[in-house]
C-alpha cells in the first residue's frame, strides 16, 4: 500500500510540475510579446485548456484507481474477519484469517483475531477432553456398582460373598462421591464469581491440623513425619488453602512405602512463604512430571483406584489464585518433592 501511495504521489507531482511549467511559459510569452497575433494566442490558449483537461482526466482516473485499490485492500480483510466470526458463532474453531504480513491496524486486528481463535480452539478441545474424561471416570465405578448390585440379588451366594460385594459397592460409591466433589471444586475455582476471602491465620498450624485429619491413612502405613514449621501468620483464604495440604499430603501418604518418612519444611522469604513436602515414594520420570497437574492424569496406574486424578489440579489452581505456584521435582525411585510458593499478601 505504501508503494501504491508513493507511485500516485510521484504522478501527481509530475502533473503539477508540468502544469505549472506550462503556465509559466505561457505567461512569459505573453509578457514578452512573443505572441504576435490573436491566432497564436488562441492556439496556445486551447493547448493550455487541453492540457488542463487531460490533467484533470488523468487525476480523476488516478483517484478512482486509488479508491478502488484502497477499498479492496481494506474491505477484503474486514470481509474475511466477518466470515471467520460467523464460522466461530457456528462452532467451527478450525479456521484462521489471512494476515498477509500487514503491519497496519488491520494486520494487528487479524493477528489478535487468530490468537483469540487459537485460545477458543484450545478451550474447546479442553472442554471436550474434560467431558470425555469425566464420562470415563464415572463409567468404571458405575459399572462395578451395577455388576455387584446384580450379584447381590442372586440367590445362593454366601454371607462372606455378600459382605465382600457390599464392601466393593461402598468403595466405588465413595470414589464416585469424591470424584463429584472434586469436579465441583474445580468448577468453583474456575468461576469468575469466586471471591478470595483473605484472613490472617496460622499457616503452620493449618498444616499440622491437616496431618492429624489424615492420621488414619498414615497410621495404617506406620509413616513418620519430620516437621520444620516455624510459627507463620499468613493472609489468605483459609478454606481454599487447606485444599493444597489435603491433596499434597494425601498424595504423599498414598505413594509412600510402609514405615516411610514424610518431611515438611516451611521457609519465610522476603516476598513469599515456601513450603517443601518430600516423600520416599517411587518417584516419577520427567515425562510424568510434565503432566501431573493436568486434570485426570494419573502417572502410576497401580494407584488409579485410590484417586480421581484431580487433586493436584485443584491444589495448583488454589495456589495460582493466591498468586503462588506449585512445582514438583523427582527422579524414579528417589521420591518426590513438591514446592509450594505462596506470595505474601500485598507483596
Amino acid at each position: 500500500m505504501k508503494r501504491i501511495r508513493r507511485r500516485f504521489g510521484l504522478i501527481f507531482t509530475l502533473l503539477i510540475m508540468f502544469s505549472s511549467l506550462a503556465t509559466i511559459i505561457l505567461t512569459w510569452m505573453v509578457s514578452h510579446d512573443i505572441i504576435f497575433s490573436r491566432k497564436d494566442y488562441r492556439i496556445l490558449y486551447f493547448g493550455y485548456a487541453l492540457k488542463d483537461l487531460a490533467l484533470f482526466i488523468i487525476a480523476l482516473l488516478a483517484v478512482v484507481v486509488l479508491i478502488i485499490a484502497l477499498t479492496k485492500r481494506t474491505a477484503t480483510p474486514i470481509l474475511d474477519l466477518s466470515k471467520a466470526a460467523k464460522e466461530i458463532t457456528a462452532g467451527n474453531f478450525d479456521i484462521e484469517v489471512e494476515e498477509s504480513g500487514r503491519k497496519d491496524e488491520l494486520g494487528d486486528l487479524a493477528k489478535q483475531f487468530n490468537i483469540m481463535i487459537r485460545e477458543l480452539r484450545s478451550n474447546e478441545y479442553l472442554k471436550k477432553d474434560f467431558i470425555s474424561n469425566v464420562s470415563h471416570e464415572f463409567k468404571t465405578p458405575l459399572a462395578i456398582i451395577n455388576g455387584y448390585g446384580k450379584l447381590l440379588t442372586e440367590q445362593g451366594i454366601s454371607d462372606r460373598e455378600r459382605v465382600e460385594y457390599a464392601g466393593l459397592i461402598v468403595q466405588e460409591s465413595s470414589r464416585l462421591s469424591a470424584l463429584t466433589a472434586n469436579i465441583l471444586r474445580l468448577s468453583r475455582l474456575g468461576s469468575d464469581e469466586l471471591s478470595i476471602r483473605h484472613c490472617a491465620y496460622s499457616l503452620d498450624e493449618q498444616i499440622r491440623q491437616t496431618i492429624l485429619l489424615l492420621e488414619p491413612k498414615w497410621q495404617e502405613k506406620n509413616l513418620t513425619f519430620q516437621l520444620h514449621l516455624p510459627p507463620t501468620l499468613y493472609m489468605g483464604d483459609k478454606e481454599l488453602i487447606s485444599e493444597i495440604w489435603l491433596n499434597l499430603l494425601d498424595n504423599a501418604i498414598k505413594f509412600s512405602p510402609k514405615n516411610g518418612l514424610i518431611d515438611i519444611s516451611l521457609i519465610d522469604t522476603q516476598y513469599a512463604y515456601q513450603i517443601y513436602l518430600r516423600d520416599q515414594g517411587p518417584g516419577m520420570d520427567k515425562e510424568t512430571i510434565k503432566h501431573i497437574f493436568e486434570q485426570f492424569y494419573q502417572g502410576d496406574t497401580s494407584h488409579k483406584k485410590d484417586g480421581t486424578g484431580l487433586g493436584l489440579s485443584i491444589a495448583k489452581k488454589v495456589a495460582e489464585l493466591h498468586g503462588g505456584t506449585i512445582d514438583c521435582s523427582s527422579k524414579p525411585k528417589k521420591g518426590c518433592t513438591f514446592t509450594v510458593c505462596l506470595k505474601k499478601y500485598g507483596k
